[in-house]
């Protein structure tokens, strides 16, 4: 049931789930059905940026501007976050600097058969955080 359907009930039932300590994520945020105004109404306590956001960041001014305004967003909300589409090695890194300590993407692994899972999931990820002198500057300036 889309959530935009019958609200009431949807956020009876998502706050049921809470109840039960039930963690609840919104997908894809800043697309399609996820907004802000879905905030304010429903229980979440993980938000997911939409990978077409994270593509542009530390590239294009609007695109890094745009996710950290959702990082800022999520820390005020006190919402977890997920950064979704990661790709390469700087945005993570980039990402991680901001405190986005979770991540999927290309960057970490492509889709695997279920039989590959849990070798997957016993991989640590590390990400290097010797960012060169440019990209320290696209952070600092909303620092």
């Amino acid at each position: 049931m889309p959530l935009s359907s019958n609200p009431t009930v949807a956020a009876q039932r998502l706050a049921a789930l809470r109840q039960l300590g039930i963690s609840i994520a919104i997908d894809d945020f800043g697309t399609g059905y996820s907004s802000l105004a879905l905030l304010s109404r429903f229980p979440f306590t993980r938000l997911k940026i939409d990978g077409s956001f994270v593509a542009g960041y530390g590239q294009r001014h609007e695109a890094t501007t745009i996710v950290d305004m959702i990082i800022d967003l999520c820390r005020h909300l006190d919402l977890s976050i997920t950064a979704e589409g990661v790709e390469s090695s700087r945005q993570a890194e980039l990402l991680s600097a901001k405190g986005v300590a979770l991540a999927q993407g290309y960057r970490f692994s492509r889709a695997v058969p279920v039989e590959n899972v849990q070798a997957l999931l016993r991989r640590r990820w590390r990400v290097q955080m010797a960012l060169p002198a440019r990209d320290r500057q696209l952070l600092a300036y909303k620092s």
